[in-house]
């Protein structure tokens, strides 16, 4: 019964997959003629990032700690997803067939848990007025389809979120606080991106009955990078704060509580930057995380942290 639930679940991710890519193929179809001079190095469509819950320009670089002392078992600490935009990179969305592995067994309450699906980016509200003194506005959307294996409570499952973020692009940081145009302070600079949705999770199966169920929530973000002195330090220097609200408003599951907070703070030094290498960001943080996290396996605790983060 496990092998079957498991199959079908696989299929109906492989069936997405195919949609997706048959809808790029008669998307471009109308650039046949230069498809030969104009398509892209296949590698310039993979991006590596901690997940995909975020916009395709905002997102969290990778990281990852291993340690293999002689005489103990092994730890690893790592958060990664390893995606390919189906889709052209001169195209205002993405489609991601990914994979994500979010793993830490250096602390007592243990994070293990294997994603993979197809994720969707795509601006679908753009007011663009092309003016100096006017505001954009974009609003985007972040969906996702996806199976879950949680190899610490051993439980297997599908997902599915859906995340709207508006953003506002404008020359006057007083009247609007835009969040997508860093303004050119020579004391602080920032950015910052709201997001708000519905996330679903159905577990099912599962070794222990209690965590079989199914799960509803309401999902809201903020999050934001502040960097001082950015024409000294020409932006090299890097202060994010992070924090997710979670209310499940449905629930048939006895272990998840109804809300589920998560705050992190991070310092990062940027040693390269994916504009002028071309290849990826590079950076060396400090970060502070607290909370809970539902859909990646990462219980109540208080974690410090400094790692080696990449983003491609």
């Amino acid at each position: 019964m496990k092998i079957t639930k498991k199959t079908i679940m696989l299929s109906h991710i492989l069936t997405l997959f195919c949609c997706t890519y048959f809808y790029s193929q008669v998307a471009d179809v109308s650039k046949e003629v230069t498809k030969d001079t104009l398509k892209p190095k296949w590698y310039t469509k993979i991006s590596l990032r901690q997940s995909f819950q975020s916009k395709n320009d905002r997102a969290e670089p990778a990281y990852v700690t291993l340690i293999f002392p002689k005489d103990s078992a092994s730890s690893q600490n790592f958060s990664f997803a390893l995606g390919y935009n189906i889709l052209s990179p001169t195209s205002d969305g993405s489609i991601n067939p990914f994979i994500e592995w979010q793993k830490n067994n250096l602390t007592s309450k243990k994070q293990n848990v294997f994603l993979t699906g197809v994720n969707l980016s795509i601006p679908i509200v753009k007011k663009e007025t092309n003016s100096p003194n006017t505001t954009d506005f974009f609003l985007y959307t972040i969906a996702a389809l996806n199976y879950k294996h949680d190899a610490i409570k051993k439980t297997e499952g599908t997902q599915a979120s859906l995340y709207f973020s508006p953003a506002f692009v404008s020359p006057d940081i007083v009247a609007l606080l835009p969040d997508d145009s860093p303004e050119e302070n020579p004391v602080i600079d920032y950015w910052y991106n709201l997001y708000g949705g519905l996330e679903y999770e159905n577990r099912s199966q599962v070794e222990n009955p209690k965590y079989k169920g199914k799960t509803g929530r309401w999902y809201f973000r903020v999050t934001g990078t502040f960097y001082p002195a950015p024409n000294y330090l020409n932006r090299r220097l890097e202060i994010t704060p992070d924090f997710t609200y979670r209310n499940a408003f449905s629930n048939t599951s006895e272990v998840e509580e109804r809300i589920n907070t998560l705050f992190k703070f991070s310092v990062n030094f940027v040693f390269f930057k994916k504009k002028e290498s071309k290849v990826a960001d590079v950076k060396l943080g400090y970060e502070y995380k607290t909370g809970c996290d539902p859909t990646v396996g990462f219980d109540k605790q208080s974690i410090n942290s400094i790692t080696l983060k990449i983003s491609i």
